[in-house]
């Protein structure tokens, strides 16, 4: 009973981690089509590809890992850019610096 219990918390954790992977993914790149179907792997190296980061070749699931490693970098960077045009002071800019 201990060894099913072991796996049933081993497939756990992967799901969570599949899971979390994807949620972070898609701030940075939009909806994943199908991403329930994809393992973790193929869910990373989906999102490198999207992202124009090259995998590593060596490694414990390197694709997972180059992608965790690239959202962990971004996570100060608030998701997906958006912005607005730098090019002329805010309203806001204008009525504090006056």
């Amino acid at each position: 009973m201990a060894a099913f219990d072991e796996l049933t918390t081993a497939v756990q954790k992967a799901a969570v981690r599949h899971e979390q992977l994807a949620g972070r993914l898609s701030r940075a790149i939009g909806a994943i089509p199908d991403y329930h179907e994809m393992s973790t792997a193929a869910l990373a190296r989906y999102g490198l590809e999207k992202l124009g980061v090259e995998p590593p070749a060596d490694g414990d699931d390197p694709a997972i890992v180059a992608l965790e490693s690239y959202l962990q970098g971004r996570a100060g960077h608030g998701g997906l850019a958006a912005g607005m045009d730098a090019g002329e002071p805010s309203f806001l800019d204008k009525y504090l610096n006056t």
